[in-house]
């Protein structure tokens, strides 16, 4: 069960496609495919009282497959197959037959050896990717509108999106450095998908690897790849703090209360007007530290 919620993320479209499931070696690699992103999970399957008896491939539905072992009472999963073009699966009490696909080419990952390969805190890498995935667009006839930028600059990554309105950028530290002069874009909802499929425990690594056309995630025994996109992102690359930018610190809890109390009654425009009250606007004192009240500071 934990390699197929691996290899199918909760929000892709893999439900709706084929599991492949390919047993030797003592292992069970478990596969499945969409357009250009492939993920895979493998498990040890020789242990106690379960084995490997045949050596083969085996292409289910993945939405009925997945019922079914979901709805498994038993602690081990008996799967053979096929028999006049069914499978059968078996746990506890329950039986259950499913009709096996017609077997085409198993999905491939590509071999990671000789590309530039880093390792990630894999919770702080999904962290940081949810602080900018609001800002990519969900989908849309421009495609690189709707990809994650991350951009490697010796020890540190930024990751950058823009729905051509919004932009949203955030930076992250690489273990052992992140290597410098590269980029990749990569597509937004997949990504985060795929990052939650493997599996974000606390303290857990992450390995990236990049290659010409695509980007490998692996962690532990899973591994996702992901297609990178083409084209560029219209940011703006100035930098627009400097002499002649005012700026004032606001509390960001505070701050957010006026936005959500503003656009309760926000036009048919949805925008929402921000303006400074000179009197309760912030003011930034020698130590850092702001003082004022923000709810006045900001007003929509």
């Amino acid at each position: 069960m934990e390699a197929c919620d691996q290899v199918v993320p909760a929000g892709g479209g893999f439900r709706t496609g084929e599991l492949h499931l390919t047993a030797g070696g003592g292992e069970l690699a478990v596969s499945a495919a969409a357009g250009r992103i492939v993920h895979q999970a493998v498990v040890p399957v020789d242990a106690g009282s379960l084995k490997i008896e045949h050596i083969g491939c085996l292409a289910l539905p993945a939405r009925y497959f997945l019922g079914v072992i979901r709805q498994a009472d038993g602690e081990w999963l008996e799967l053979e197959g096929p028999s006049g073009g069914m499978a059968r699966i078996k746990s506890g009490q329950s039986e259950h037959r499913l009709a096996v696909a017609e077997f085409g080419e198993p999905p491939v990952l590509a071999d990671a050896a000789g590309h530039p390969a880093f390792v990630l805190d894999a919770g702080s890498f999904h962290s940081r990717l949810k602080q900018v995935l609001f800002a990519a667009a969900a989908s849309g006839s421009r495609l690189p509108l709707t990809g994650i930028l991350i951009e490697a600059g010796g020890s540190s990554w930024k990751l950058s999106a823009t729905d051509g309105v919004r932009y949203a950028s955030c930076r992250m530290g690489a273990w052992g450095g992140g290597g410098a002069g590269w980029s990749c874009l990569l597509p937004a909802k997949p990504l985060h998908d795929s990052l939650k499929a493997l599996g974000m425990e606390k303290g857990a690594s992450l390995s990236l690897a990049i290659f010409p056309f695509q980007v490998q995630l692996s962690a532990g025994r899973a591994k996702v790849q992901l297609p990178r996109l083409e084209g560029r992102l219209p940011f703006i690359k100035e930098d627009i703090s400097g002499e002649g930018v005012q700026g004032i610190s606001l509390d960001s809890a505070a701050f957010r209360q006026a936005l959500d109390r503003a656009c309760l009654v926000a036009g048919p425009s949805g925008a929402v007007r921000l303006s400074v009250d000179a009197e309760a606007a912030f003011s930034v004192r020698e130590d850092g530290r702001s003082r004022g009240d923000p709810a006045k500071a900001a007003r929509g």
